[in-house]
């Protein structure tokens, strides 16, 4: 009797209790999917509380909840994982060149393979290659779709971000090759002004339709790309496409000169009132643009330099590298090879400087020499960041000798001071920054360091580099501690 007025009572105070329950939803809201444009999420709906069962009586604690992996807010911000896959394939086709299967012909895969730095959410194989999806990670106001597409058979490796609107950018490339730079002459298009908050502001746009990224590295004509925002007409361009950088679709154009086909740019007050009183000159000056080495790069104690130059004295340039104040760390002069005096030349130099006693911003200058008073005439800098004296390493690649042919496999060798037991990076290069192979190399007690680098051949012979570098996040290269130039045979 008594153990009968016991379950009445309970049967009682869970009905008082099943009574005082506020509304919940059943399931947690759903997360949006990632597609280009989705559909505005209803909101979750309420379900009434159940009533309550004998089961009830000694509920089971819920386990501590774990920290929720951010996901992108509801709206139009990140590509599905085929549409990321997809973008990034078409990306490397167009940027370097590589002959990938049909974007189609990529299936999804269970591979069971942890990439380092992403938390995959997709993954798809075709033959040798594979592609992982990351799960988008917030970048300022945008989420980035991390992908990293690699090839099992050659060990390229290519890592990269899509952002919302389809652009893709790169963050390493290793093991990929890229075509010689192409020169152009007379391409006509239009400079596309991108809106602020994107990697890049601008892009070339050719009749055809082709997008490539375009800069300047001689002063006049990057003043007139700044200045394309107000000017919708055609222009006309010469210069150079680079492949394989990280720019509009992994190209560059390098334009070394443009003319304007539709009107004219308008001009500031105090550049009408300069020109009015300027008197015409009727001869054309030297001009000159560089193309090696590119905006930011890290410089130890050389520096390659490829550039192209015109009218100027005995076909002949100097190259400068400077730190930020303008003092002259090192400097070599140059020939072209123009045919005849006064044409376009292109020219290559390796110019050793001396470092300053603190890492810092610098540039490498082009300049050209008047005859009559000595004077140097600036035509082109390249931005680049001097990695001080003092404040890391040094290295020196002793072994092969520069300009040495090699194909397949290299050993290289050197001495390094302030680095002992560090490893480096020793990589294969062309000029283009196409890395063909690479290894790590441990510096020894003693300084001495040694290292067998295996590269693939590129498919035609061209100029390239050794290069050593600091090892930054990720295995991925930092500063360039030295440098020699190769011979890269096929």
């Amino acid at each position: 009797m008594l153990a009968k007025r016991h379950f009445l009572v309970g049967l009682i105070l869970l009905a008082l209790l099943g009574g005082c329950v506020t509304e919940l939803p059943t399931t947690p809201p759903p997360t949006p999917e990632a597609v280009i444009s989705p559909e505005p999420l209803p909101p979750p709906k309420s379900t009434p509380a159940a009533s309550p069962t004998a089961t009830d009586e000694a509920p089971t604690p819920a386990p501590p909840e774990a920290t929720p992996t951010p996901s992108p807010p509801p709206g139009p911000s990140t590509p599905a994982p085929e549409t990321a896959r997809d973008l990034a394939l078409d990306y490397l086709r167009g940027g370097y060149r590589l002959a990938l299967p049909a974007n189609e012909s990529f299936a999804a895969a269970d591979l069971m393979l942890e990439v380092a730095g992403m938390d995959v959410v997709a993954a798809y194989s075709s033959g040798p290659f594979q592609v992982f999806v990351g799960r988008p990670q917030p970048a300022g106001p945008q989420w980035l779709t991390p992908v990293n597409v690699r090839n099992t058979q050659s060990q390229a490796n290519w890592w990269g971000d899509v952002y919302p609107d389809g652009v893709v950018t790169t963050t390493i490339a290793a093991g990929l090759p890229a075509p010689r730079s192409q020169r152009v002459s007379d391409w006509v298009g239009r400079v596309v002004k991108l809106p602020p908050g994107g990697p890049f502001d601008d892009y070339f746009e050719g009749v055809q339709g082709n997008r490539h990224g375009i800069a300047s590295n001689t002063p006049r004509v990057a003043e007139i790309l700044d200045r394309l925002a107000a000017y919708e007409g055609r222009v006309k361009i010469w210069g150079e496409l680079r492949y394989g950088v990280d720019d509009y679709n992994a190209r560059r154009l390098l334009v070394s000169r443009i003319e304007l086909l539709d009107g004219e740019l308008p001009a500031a007050a105090e550049e009408t009132e300069a020109a009015e009183e300027a008197p015409p000159d009727p001869d054309v000056g030297p001009t000159g643009a560089l193309f090696d080495p590119l905006p930011g790069a890290v410089l130890s104690d050389s520096v390659w330099v490829r550039g192209e130059a015109e009218n100027i004295f005995e076909n002949s340039v100097i190259v400068q590298v400077e730190d930020a104040s303008g003092v002259v760390l090192g400097k070599q002069p140059a020939i072209t090879d123009a045919a005849e005096m006064g044409q376009r030349g292109w020219f290559e130099v390796a110019v050793d400087f001396v470092n300053p006693a603190g890492a810092g911003s610098g540039r490498v200058s082009l300049y050209s020499e008047d005859p009559a008073n000595g004077e140097l005439t600036l035509l082109a800098w390249v931005n680049v960041r001097l990695a001080g004296a003092g404040t890391g390493g040094q290295a020196q690649i002793l072994r092969p000798q520069a300009q040495t042919p090699i194909r397949g496999a290299v050993v290289v060798g050197g001495t390094a001071s302030g680095l002992a037991g560090d490893v480096v990076l020793v990589r294969v290069e062309d000029l283009a920054g196409s890395v063909w192979g690479q290894a790590q190399a441990k510096i020894l007690a003693g300084g001495e360091w040694e290292v067998r680098v295996t590269f693939r051949n590129p498919p035609t012979p061209r100029s390239g580099r050794i290069t050593i570098y600091a090892v930054g996040e990720r295995g991925a290269p930092a500063a360039v501690l030295a440098t020699i130039p190769v011979d890269l045979a096929r």
